[in-house]
């Protein structure tokens, strides 16, 4: 029955799942009231001091191993109000992991109504893995500061990013505790172009008469955090760009936890939780060690990003260096100083601007995906080759340039 609550099985079904492992209901020797007159009992001894009991499961935790992180906060008539915690390989996904975090709270995760709010990001196959996670009994500033202090102080560094909702008191908390990290409201793609997203959205308001409308006037003015056109220049993982990691996470969780868990038992099917997240990734990892994709092109740098990315992010470089062989082309090449400024085509008539500074080496492209080092990197190593063929054939055929650029 024990092992049965861990993954969130109730009696009934615990009693089936029994009765096939020992060959029949007559070899159980207990029947499914006595399973539920069992749990209630539990749940009766328990009564009382469930969140001793749960405090005292994660001060063991943090005796046997002191990688593991916790705290928790009581309130004036010594009740239990926040705790959050941390694993050692919860801290060390981080550390790979967490330049952009998903910070959300859900809700029927417990019998006391407790606020769930773990910390999600996305590991290197593209999946949800969880940094962190706390309990709160009141959704406030307060409550939010004291949860990412906590946060910060378990993994040491800050962020580039927090994706949360539309909470006001989650906003204030982060502008105090990481007043250096950006904050950006999870929703998918609203409009790639700000100028063209004003001015449908300013119409939009005419025709309804919504100009003056307080809602809306204050949705405008947060428009920074939700508006994915106005922070195209930050690399998100994916946490923005698609439906919400949160609603996944919270997905994935729901089938662990349930509202009536007392806090021991919570505890539990979240452990099972990470397990099995854990188990999935484990899995990848080893599909990707005995496993490799086939190639597009005969380009060595399609043959690198096989050998350094897992399958899943190989096969988005990969559409990427098979569309800039293919789809993309140099429209126009212009000097400017020390800088060099390419005009792309995409395929689609999107055009986008490359600059590239010969005196520090750099390169940005404003379609805002060339963002990370490594791939900065990548970029200008095609400008140069780019540069070198226009500055060795500056009468030549536009062409010879993208021959060269198509044939890196």
């Amino acid at each position: 029955m024990a092992n049965c609550a861990k993954a969130n099985v109730g009696t009934s079904q615990g009693v089936r799942i029994l009765k096939e492992f020992v060959g029949g209901y007559e070899n159980v020797g207990a029947t499914s009231v006595d399973f539920q007159n069992s749990k209630r009992d539990l749940r009766a001894y328990i009564d009382g001091c469930d969140a001793q009991y749960f405090l005292d499961k994660l001060s063991r935790k943090n005796d046997n191993c002191a990688a593991f992180y916790y705290k928790h906060d009581i309130d004036e008539d010594d009740q239990l109000r926040r705790v959050f915690w941390a694993d050692p390989v919860a801290r060390r996904n981080h550390m790979f992991f967490g330049d952009i975090i998903s910070f959300d709270a859900t809700y029927s995760t417990n019998r006391y109504k407790m606020v769930f709010v773990p910390f999600t990001g996305v590991d290197n196959h593209k999946r949800c893995v969880t940094f962190g996670a706390a309990l709160i009994t009141k959704e406030d500033v307060v409550s939010y500061v004291w949860v990412l202090e906590r946060y910060k102080e378990a993994m040491g560094d800050a962020p580039s990013c927090f994706v949360t909702d539309q909470d006001l008191a989650m906003r204030i908390a982060l502008e105090q505790v990481y007043p250096g990290s950006q904050h950006r409201f999870c929703m998918w793609h609203i409009m790639m172009k700000p100028d063209v997203f004003e001015i449908r959205w300013q119409a939009l308001l005419g025709e309804y008469g919504l100009l003056d409308h307080n809602w809306f006037t204050q949705l405008w003015e947060a428009g920074r955090y939700w508006i994915p056109a106005y922070f195209k220049d930050m690399l998100l993982c994916g946490l923005v760009r698609t439906t919400s990691r949160s609603e996944g996470e919270n997905s994935f969780f729901g089938r662990y936890l349930t509202h009536t868990a007392s806090l021991v038992e919570f505890y539990c099917h979240f452990e099972s939780a990470v397990d099995a997240q854990r188990q999935i990734h484990t899995t990848l990892n080893a599909v990707c060690e005995g496993h490799f994709a086939p190639t597009k092109t005969d380009l060595k740098i399609e043959r690198h990003a096989l050998a350094l990315y897992t399958i899943t992010i190989f096969h988005v470089v990969q559409a990427e260096i098979y569309a800039g062989c293919y789809s993309c082309g140099v429209v126009f090449v212009e000097l400017a100083g020390e800088i060099i400024n390419y005009g792309i085509t995409d395929g689609v008539n999107q055009q986008y601007h490359v600059h590239y500074n010969s005196c520090e080496s750099s390169a940005t492209c404003t379609c805002s995906l060339f963002q990370s080092s490594e791939r900065v990197d990548q970029l200008t190593q095609v400008i140069q080759q780019l540069k070198d063929s226009f500055v060795g054939e500056t009468n030549g055929p536009l062409d010879t340039i993208i021959r060269q650029a198509r044939g890196y």
